[in-house]
């Protein structure tokens, strides 16, 4: 890892108890490679022409959209509403430990009132409408 920034940021956090979690962009990273180890080992040929057909493109884009797609899935993760979750159990020794750590890096609590109820699938879509629009406009 390396940006203190986005390694602040988790993904993940112990259901358990204990005082892990599993930062965001190594969660995406995970992501990725399994994807483009699921595209190349173990989608049927015919699945992936299918796919390529659908989208109107050859099976090499088809496979960049496959696993650009698996990449940004949780992007929504990486917002206030998501970041704000409590962890299970009310672990507040790992809740404690990941907003020291979000703040070092420059993170301000939102104070967000039901955080839960900002679902990070619709973040993501709405994160990623909004930059593809944004693109599109510009060129």
């Amino acid at each position: 890892m390396g940006n203190v920034a986005l390694d602040a940021l988790w993904a993940k956090k112990s259901r358990t108890g204990e005082l892990r979690w599993l930062p965001l962009c190594v969660h995406l990273s995970d992501t990725t490679e399994v994807a483009r180890l699921l595209w190349d080992r173990h989608i049927p040929d015919g699945v992936k022409s299918r796919i390529a057909s659908l989208c109107g493109c050859d099976e090499v884009k088809s496979r960049a959209l496959f696993v650009f797609l698996a990449a940004v899935h949780d992007l929504g993760k990486a917002t206030p509403s998501f970041q704000e979750i409590k962890a299970w159990l009310e672990n507040r020794d790992l809740d404690e430990r990941i907003t020291n750590r979000l703040r070092l890096a420059g993170y301000e609590s939102k104070r967000i009132p039901c955080p839960k109820e900002t679902p990070h699938a619709l973040c993501s879509q709405v994160l990623l409408e909004q930059r593809f629009k944004r693109a599109v406009l510009s060129t």
